[in-house]
């Protein structure tokens, strides 16, 4: 059957609820296709999706308000042709532009303010209802269904309200995340964070369940709608500090977040529901972090602890299991053809499966993201380590991994300027804490003990600050739980398969069931499969990327004397990331998070072991050379100038995603062809001096092209460029210096170009915000250069 999406919209308007119904559903289903949304959307359907969400019938709200989920969420209809003279983008973005521009938010407000009404209802007549002993009818309760139990048929809100609440909590989340101006709206608005919140609560209320024996309770709402708040709140508190308020003025929220954070919640039960309360689990985490300012000062090493034991939890998976898991999904060919009844036991089997491996992916997912942001944050710390000052101990260490400083640096002219970075690469020195302590093990399980105290945070004043103590460790206590966790283990173990060829396929095979259409709105059954398909394909495809920025970022805040006494450790991850960056640039290089990862990933080992050798040289030297731990040939270098030179060619990848990854590329040699780390070398020196000429070549033709066309990459690609010279080639007694950048002219070829390169950086607009940074970093790079140049000829001068 063929429905007309000009049908569906009359349909809209009809006086029959269940015709609206069904128009709304259609849409939702239709808009799947790119360009049957491009119609849609021509006819205004947003519009009146949007006034449907005012409509008496709550069936038709739920299902204009998932239709409106689902548009918020698509992806970018790249390839499908416009009809007629509409040529207008219809990203997730724009439509959920056009969606605030139309007001979406204010029916949206006032559904969930009913629904928030409805539910403390619910939690009242419950709390106030006496105990019966009287059986119901019996039902079967699932973990991502609500429950509607007759035993108690007044005290349970209908599964259409709570329905509409997890297609609204989710439209809200597409909204914000599109949308600075509807994020500040609903982080202001008094009705939505409350609500959020208040969803944790309302799962853990116990509903007397009349289909099971008498005293058994199943939760008030179902998992589904827990899943879609913490998501929301998850990532609408990041960085916001109206919400953060919010929760420093209202401290019993901490309460039920803290339980849902452990995995303390006992009522759920039915397929997936461990890997869903596991996925719930870290979301809440991301909340408690990203609101860490709101909890007392006391309390901060509990929510280090909790953060790290959940995290661990969630990242105890095995790629290629699950990868296997949900591809093996057919039965072995019967003898004869299965009926009706077992096809749909099958389908229902798969179905289960699949949602508890994307469940589970998720939870790793959303596990490692968090480690990386707890890892990476520039933030005061959350306490200090044992006996030591804030201010002290936290302070950057500006001389961290600096190499001996050039001569040109020293009684240099007055307008030489030293400009650093805002690359990430240009922080891995200085992120770790002033104090090294020794490294501590743990085991890394998810507690869930009933006697722990519910209240996560709210006793921890009295409580005292006994936790560092305890801990018998000084330094950066985000490293100090990790390790206790067991989460550095974990992530080592996964960095290993990955390089062993363990990783999953880049698209994992899992076979669809097949289709068969409804009679209502021609959604096929095979839908939600495929959306469970293309999550695990996903989450599959991304998770080695995750797993090698987390244990790169893990690596900021690790101590010294930890570095020390694990340099195997530490040479076995940087084999391993040198591995798995190559098997991605020689299989195509799709996967550019995982190659940038990679990248990052060397750069702060090898910045960190420099770091630490520096620091403990006096009386602590390390019994291995650095080249020991640390090995690399001229392979490595052109693997790193391939890297630079391929992902120009990649699809669907921003200017400033490129020049990032070249600064990342241009950071690593810089650490690699410089005198700490190539000079330590086990290298002949033909060697050291062959790969120096090697990235001494391919910086200054980037140089050079910049100065020649100035649209090959942005500024701040010529500024890393020109700092890699700066460092590489800062004295002359280097043993490289002479051979290459004495005898190849380095020197001749800077001045050559130095008007040139001039003339291009002042020609960008620096009253340009998009670009004022970069802009600022380039002049400051043209000052050194100049300073560099002088510096340099008077050098060479002195050594004829």
């Amino acid at each position: 059957m063929t429905y007309s999406p000009f049908h569906g919209q009359q349909k809209l308007q009809s006086p029959d609820a269940n015709d609206r119904a069904w128009a709304a559903a259609s849409c939702a289903h239709l808009s799947a296709d790119k360009t049957l949304r491009r119609t849609l959307l021509a006819q205004n359907v947003v519009g009146w999706l949007i006034q449907c969400l005012s409509d008496p019938s709550k069936e038709v709200a739920v299902e204009a308000a998932g239709a409106l989920q689902n548009l918020s969420a698509v992806d970018d209809t790249d390839g499908a042709p416009a009809p007629s003279a509409d040529k207008t983008s219809h990203s997730g973005a724009d439509i959920c532009a056009e969606m605030y521009r139309k007001d979406v938010l204010t029916p949206v407000i006032a559904l969930i303010r009913e629904i928030h009404a409805t539910l403390k209802t619910s939690r009242e007549s419950l709390a106030n209802a006496p105990s019966t002993s009287k059986k119901a009818p019996k039902q079967q309760p699932t973990s991502d269904q609500p429950p509607s139990s007759p035993a108690a048929p007044e005290h349970v809100p209908p599964v259409v309200t709570l329905n509409l609440a997890e297609n609204l909590v989710s439209l809200v989340w597409n909204l914000c995340e599109s949308s600075d101006k509807a994020l500040k709206l609903v982080s202001a608005d008094t009705t939505i964070i409350p609500f959020l919140v208040d969803v944790f609560d309302f799962a853990q209320i116990p509903v007397p369940d009349g289909g099971k024996k008498t005293g058994t309770s199943v939760p008030l709402i179902g998992l589904g709608l827990v899943r879609a708040s913490a998501n929301c709140l998850a990532s609408i508190s990041e960085d916001n500090s109206v919400i953060e308020g919010l929760f420093k003025s209202n401290q019993q929220w901490f309460s039920a977040l803290g339980n849902w954070a452990r995995g303390n919640v006992k009522l759920f039960q039915g397929p997936s529901t461990a890997e869903t309360i596991k996925e719930i689990a870290v979301l809440t985490c991301s909340i408690l972090y990203n609101v860490r300012k709101a909890v007392p000062s006391s309390g901060h090493l509990e929510l280090l602890d909790l953060i790290a034991a959940t995290s661990s939890h969630c990242i105890d998976v095995s790629l290629a299991s699950a990868s296997a898991s949900a591809a093996v999904l057919e039965p072995p060919t019967p003898a004869s053809p299965p009926s009706a009844s077992e096809s749909r036991k099958h389908h229902d089997v798969s179905i289960s499966r699949l949602v508890a491996v994307a469940a589970e992916l998720r939870a790793a997912q959303s596990a490692l993201e968090l480690i990386s942001n707890v890892c990476s944050s520039k933030d005061a710390p959350l306490t200090p380590a044992a006996g030591g000052n804030v201010d002290d101990e936290w302070q950057d260490d500006d001389d961290a991994v600096e190499e001996d400083a050039p001569a040109y640096a020293d009684g240099a002219a007055d307008d030489t300027m030293d400009v650093e970075g805002d690359d990430a690469m240009d922080d891995a020195a200085a992120a770790a804490p002033a104090e090294a302590g020794a490294a501590g093990d743990g085991d890394g399980g998810m507690a869930s003990s009933e006697e722990e105290d519910d209240d996560v945070f709210a006793d921890a004043d009295e409580a005292g600050d006994s936790s560092t103590t305890q801990r018998g460790f000084a330094g950066d206590p985000r490293f100090l739980a990790i390790l206790k966790a067991g989460v550095l283990e974990k992530l080592f173990r996964h960095v290993g398969e990955l390089a062993s060829g363990q990783n999953p396929p880049a698209s994992a095979s899992i076979p669809s069931p097949p289709a068969s259409e409804s009679e209502v709105t021609g959604r096929s059954e095979v839908d939600d499969h495929a959306v469970l398909k293309d999550q695990v394909t996903k989450a599959l495809q991304e998770l080695p990327g995750r797993v090698i920025s987390a244990v790169g970022n893990v690596f900021l805040v690790a101590t010294w004397a930890w570095i020390r006494e694990h340099e195997a450790d530490v040479s076995g991850l940087w084999k391993a990331a040198w591995v798995i960056a190559r098997s991605e640039v020689d299989r195509g290089a799709h996967h550019v998070d995982t190659i940038e990862s990679a990248v990052v990933c060397l750069c702060v080992v090898m910045s960190k072991v420099i770091e630490a050798r520096k620091k403990l040289a006096a009386d602590n030297a390390s019994p291995n050379a650095l080249a020991t731990v640390l090995p690399f040939s001229q392979a490595e270098v052109e693997l790193l100038i391939r890297i630079f030179g391929g992902i120009a060619s990649l699809p669907s990848v921003s200017a400033e995603r490129l020049d990032s990854i070249r600064c990342k590329c241009l950071a690593t040699l810089t650490l690699l062809a410089g005198p700490v780390v190539l000079s330590a070398s086990a290298l002949s020196d033909a060697d050291v001096v062959a790969i120096n000429r090697t990235v001494g070549d391919f910086v200054m033709s980037v140089v050079e092209q910049f100065a020649q066309t100035g649209a090959a990459w942005g500024l701040d690609v010529l500024s890393e460029a020109l700092d890699l010279i700066f460092d590489v080639y800062g004295d002359i007694s280097y043993r490289y210096d002479k051979p290459v950048f004495v005898r190849l002219n380095y020197l001749g070829r800077l001045k050559q170009v130095y008007g040139a390169l001039r003339a291009k950086v002042k020609s960008v607009d620096k009253r340009n915000p998009a670009v004022r940074e970069a802009r600022f970093r380039a002049d400051g790079a043209l000052i050194n250069l100049n300073a560099f140049i002088k510096y340099k000829e008077k050098e060479q001068k002195s050594h004829m």
